[in-house]
Parts: C-alpha cells; structure tokens; sequence
C-alpha cells in the first residue's frame, strides 16, 4: 500500500503544472478570503505561477510542504500545506483547501487522516496545529471532527467585509492522535502555573488603578512616569547582549537557551534597526530612567497595519527590575500604537512560568485569550504558552479612571 493515498485521496508535491487549477482557485473569492483573511487583489495567471514555483522552492528548502490531492480518477481536487516547522518545540501547522465543486466529499478529512499520520509518525512532531476565521463554520466544525481540540479564541483580528473577525486556535497533540480522541471540547481553560486566567488585575478583591496616562498634555509625549523612550544606540545594543542573553530570560522568552553569543561589532539585524529602521515591520526603543540611565529595551514588533494588530517584547537588565519599567514602557508603546498608527489590538503570548511578563500584561489590561499547549520545548520539557490580548477599545476602558 502506498503510504500517500487511502481510499479517498492521494497526495503528491504541487508542480509546474497545476499552474492552471490554482490560478482557477485564485479567482474563488469566498475561499481565497480564508488564506487572505479578506479581499484580495484580482487573480492573475501570473500570481498562480508564482504560488506554484513558492510551492516548489519551499518544499524543496524544507521551509514548508505542499501537496496537491488527487481523487480516484487522479483530478486535482484541492491542496494541502505543512508550514510554521518549529522542529525545537515539535510544533508544526496544517492547512487544507479544498476546491468548492468538490466540497462535502470527504477529501479534506481523508487527506488530514494522511498527514497527520506523516507528521506524528514520521516527522516525529509533537503537536498539529490550524487556525480558522469565526465565521469559517465550515472549517471549524472540520477541525472538531478530526480531532482538533480548542486552543484559545482570539476576537477582532482581522479586517475584512467592514468588520473584525476573530480566530479561533486548534490544536491536536501526539497522544491524542494516538488515542483517537475525536471529542467535540467544550472550550475549558486548562489550569495554568500563572494563576487564574482573570481579565483584570485584581488585589485584595479590589481593581488595582494604573498611573495616569501617557495621552494627557505633557509636553513630550516620551515621557511617562519616570522613564524616557528613545532610539537605540550601538552602545545599548552592546549592553543589551547581556540582557538578551540572561539565560533564564530567554528561556521564558524565546523558549530556548541561545548559543554563546559573539564580541564585536554590531549585527546586521542591529544596525538596520538605528534610527528607528522599521522596513521589517519592527520599531526598537530604548528604556532609560529618570537619571536617562539605559535600562532596557521595548519594540514593536509584526505589525499588520491593514487588520491594526502587532505585538511587542520588551528586556530589563536585571539590576533594573522591580521598579515597573517594563509596565510603563508597555503602556506608552500601547497608547502610541492605538491613538498614532490606528492600530486595533495588541496580541502576546507568555511562556508558562513567566509570571513576571503575564502580571505586566494584566497591569495594562489584557485579557487571557487562552493557552497554547504544551507548545515550547526546553528544560527537557513542554510547557504551555498563555496567549494575551488587548483591544484597544478594552485599553481605553481599562486605563480611564476618574479621579
């Protein structure tokens, strides 16, 4: 029996020449809003092409897999896509489209009932995730009946049709997949080490105030409350390799002990980053207190200025926290993106155990959206992500507070 089909389907590599069927695919507006997240732009002949040969160059460079599956009689019916590869963590991502004429045939779950047997028996990944658009009813249910448990719900974070649609997070775990566990969830947070997942930030049964905001009429906008926010220095990226290489810090923050890092001159990463350099979608700050002492560093960082989303890190050396500048910094940087670049909501995720980053995030009033599980590798083992979000409707409201 070949490995790559059942009775249903089979899979191979997308190639030159399905040009044609994809470019057909292309001009599907209703399924071509799902991989978009909204309207794009007329299909061309030439936009098929170049999906294809990215198709090929990424499977070939093990970026990412494609797969065209075929029916019985060999017509393309739609494709498949392995990608987000974190072979660390043992994560990985599955997206499956099939054509509209050929919807309700049971290709879709034919074809995951393939790859998911590849992914966890022979890629030896750990965890199988997807993420689909609220009002994808289709694709939701899809991803219940193969097994995908409820990861989190994160609202408004894309733009389309003149309104926000959330996303939810699924997710399906080795075990589960080996029991055959294909119950529908009724969307229960697991237990965290960071506590009760609360939407406020509450001490002694009582809303904790924030400081004052940063919008009022202060005559430089940049500081707020004790601390100052500049551009970054050759000089700070070079006392910033201390920080970043704190090795606990980074173990909460990428999930991953770094390799020693080397003396010298600056990276390219860092220079293209002086001055504010931001053509990668990343504005890097440095954090000084009130002597204009280096503290720190705050970013922001993958901005999506047509859905208004972005996230953002932030590093404090060590003989500097404490004294809340990370909150501080966090809440400038909010206000900035929400009132000066319109942007819509700000999304994070904190490492289980970080509980220093995951009080910061309720101080300024993000919600627990959920929690990825089991998806970040270190230590000798897994341990969950809390996934954090704010709008910035909820920012205003939290951080508005009569006197």
């Amino acid at each position: 029996m070949y490995f790559w089909e059942n009775d249903k389907v089979r899979l191979r590599m997308i190639d030159e020449n399905d040009s044609d069927i994809l470019e057909k695919c292309l001009r599907d507006t209703a399924s071509r809003m799902q991989p978009d997240h909204g309207i794009a732009l007329p299909a061309t002949y030439q936009v098929a092409e170049d999906m294809v040969q990215y198709a090929i160059d990424s499977t070939k460079e093990g970026e990412e897999l494609w797969f065209a599956v075929l029916d019985s009689e060999e017509a393309m019916v739609g494709y498949a896509v392995t990608d987000w590869f974190d072979i660390e963590n043992g994560n990985v991502q599955l997206s499956i489209n099939i054509f509209d004429e050929y919807k309700r045939n049971g290709y879709a779950t034919a074809a995951s009932h393939i790859l998911l047997k590849y992914l966890f028996n022979e890629r030896r990944f750990h965890k199988v995730g997807c993420c689909v658009l609220e009002d994808n009813y289709a694709g939701n249910a899809f991803a219940k009946s193969i097994g995908f448990n409820t990861d989190a719900f994160r609202n408004e974070m894309f733009y389309t049709h003149g309104t926000y649609l959330g996303e939810y997070y699924y997710s399906i775990l080795k075990e589960e997949f080996d029991a055959g566990i294909t119950k529908r969830d009724n969307y229960e947070w697991k237990k965290s080490s960071l506590g009760k997942l609360t939407d406020s930030v509450v001490k002694d049964g009582k809303l904790v105030k924030p400081p004052s905001n940063p919008g009022d009429d202060r005559e430089y906008f940049w500081e707020y409350d004790g601390i100052v926010l500049r551009d970054m220095t050759p000089e700070d990226y070079m006392v910033n390799r201390n920080i970043i290489y704190d090795t606990q810090a980074c173990v909460y923050f990428d999930g991953e002990v770094k390799l020693p890092y080397m003396d010298g001159e600056l990276t390219e990463f860092e220079k293209a980053h002086l001055n504010f350099g931001c053509d990668d979608d990343r504005i890097e700050f440095a954090i000084c207190n009130s002597h204009e002492q280096y503290v720190g560093n705050i970013n922001i960082c993958g901005l999506d200025r047509k859905n208004g989303k972005f996230s953002y890190s932030v590093y404090v050396s060590e003989e500097h926290r404490g004294h809340g500048y990370a909150t501080k910094a966090l809440r400038l940087i909010l206000w900035y993106c929400f009132e000066e670049l319109r942007m819509n909501k700000m999304i994070c995720n904190v490492n289980e155990g970080n509980n220093g980053s995951a009080m910061v995030m309720r101080k300024v009033g993000c919600r627990t959206e959920g929690i990825m599980r089991e998806n970040e590798y270190y230590h000798g083992r897994y341990v969950d992500a809390v996934m954090f979000g704010v709008t910035r409707e909820e920012f205003m409201t939290f951080n508005r507070f009569d006197e």
